[in-house]
């Protein structure tokens, strides 16, 4: 479990936090063309907070690599056994979950900046047909599908630390297998039983602890997808720059292709690994 931590926060930190302040540079005063993103920035202000989206998500990423610190000392402190049903606790699965939430806010904000880098240059384009390849209907169908989810995430994972720290001493250390959740909602309260509001997913549902022997396979893949990912936004970045300047890049064309092609192909992988694992 601790290299899972520590594997998510080389992520968010080498890959997912340049990739979105290069975004954010761009896009953070933006005012959104497309009706996807403008959509998006509706709802985020409606979930999460008014403001620019993009300066809210930068700030909440930075914040999150020390509560992912934070996370990390509470499992060196507590975890003394391996994971398993029977030992699960309450306070053990949402902090499973936490863990989990970081990686998946860090991988969707990645996304969510390359979607946003793609339509908003649109407008600007001479043909728009080309940017018929760059966002695969997968791609925008799981963007659009999670992306509530992620709000819900994003407001928990970056939080100061301090409440984080002190949600987590609230939470009972109660065993989940013998425990009467009618009962327990009652005397305790669902807040506390669940207070980031994850819903408690059994823990062999999160893709960390199920793959087995695909595990490490997976995680390289996730690294390459991420390291991918950023190039691929500083790529899409410089060619909306060089669309509002009129001074189209026929080489920069070639070389995100090749790299949106790069990622699109890790995002397969990475999906039939999680689904024949499910």
């Amino acid at each position: 479990m601790l290299d899972d931590i520590r594997n998510t926060r080389v992520e968010l930190v080498t890959s997912t936090l340049p990739a979105f302040t290069t975004a954010a540079g761009l896009l953070g005063k933006w005012k959104w063309k497309s009706e996807e993103m403008q959509g998006f920035a509706a709802s985020f202000g409606q979930l999460v907070g008014k403001g620019s989206m993009f300066e809210t998500i930068e700030a909440g990423l930075k914040g999150s690599e020390a509560t992912l610190m934070l996370a990390e000392m509470f499992v060196v402190k507590t975890y003394n056994e391996e994971i398993s049903a029977e030992a699960l606790t309450f306070r053990k699965a949402n902090v499973l979950q936490f863990i989990e939430a970081v990686a998946f806010v860090s991988r969707f904000a990645r996304k969510l900046a390359n979607m946003a880098l793609v339509v908003e240059a649109i407008p600007y384009a001479e043909d728009g047909e080309a940017f018929t390849h760059a966002l695969q209907p997968g791609e925008v169908k799981w963007i659009n599908e999670n992306f509530v989810a992620f709000c819900t995430m994003f407001r928990a994972v970056s939080a100061p630390v301090k409440s984080i720290e002190d949600t987590f001493e609230t939470i009972p250390d109660i065993v989940i297998r013998n425990a009467d959740f009618g009962a327990l909602k009652e005397t305790i309260g669902e807040k506390r039983l669940d207070p980031f509001r994850f819903g408690l997913v059994p823990v062999q549902m999160n893709p960390f602890y199920h793959l087995g022997k695909l595990e490490a396979e997976w995680q390289v893949a996730r690294f390459n997808e991420a390291k991918d990912e950023l190039k691929l936004v500083q790529l899409r970045k410089l060619k909306l720059e060089k669309l509002l300047a009129k001074k189209p890049d026929a080489a920069l064309e070639h070389e995100i292709e090749y790299m949106q092609d790069r990622v699109q192909g890790l995002n397969a992988r990475i999906a039939r690994m999680e689904a024949s694992h499910a």
